[in-house]
Order: structure tokens, then sequence, then C-alpha cells
């Protein structure tokens, strides 16, 4: 049984990953409310995108990415 699921895992990966946000999202949306959700959903993205830019090439990343939005024309 166990061999089976991790079959079916490794071929399915973003399937059931997917399908397991989208239950987690449905379940805040009856418990927290609809806009409640979608600013843990934006902060939460916020976070992962400032977090993968600190992986990716540190602080000096991040900086530029934000000299980069805020440009003064």
């Amino acid at each position: 049984m166990k061999k089976y699921l991790a079959e079916f895992f490794a071929e399915n990966k973003y399937c059931v990953i997917l399908v397991a946000v989208g239950i987690v999202i449905a379940i805040l949306m009856l418990t927290i409310n609809f806009w409640r959700t979608l600013l843990l959903c934006v902060l939460a993205g916020a976070g992962f995108l400032i977090g993968r830019l600190l992986d990716r090439g540190g602080v000096e990343n991040v900086k530029q990415f934000f000299e980069r939005i805020f440009r003064r024309k």
C-alpha cells in the first residue's frame, strides 16, 4: 500500500499538493471570511517571494528587486 501511494504521489505530485492547498483555502474561507483569507494568501505570497529572493541572492537581491519596482522615472 505504501509503495502504491508513493508511486501515485510521484506521478501526480502537483495535483496532490494543489488539491490539499485548495482544501485548506476552502476551510479558511468558511471559517475566517473571504477577505481575511485573501489577505492571508497575499501576505503568505509576499513572504514566499521575499524568502525566495533571499535564498537566491541574499539581501542585495531583495534590494535590487524593490529598487526595480519603485524606481523613479
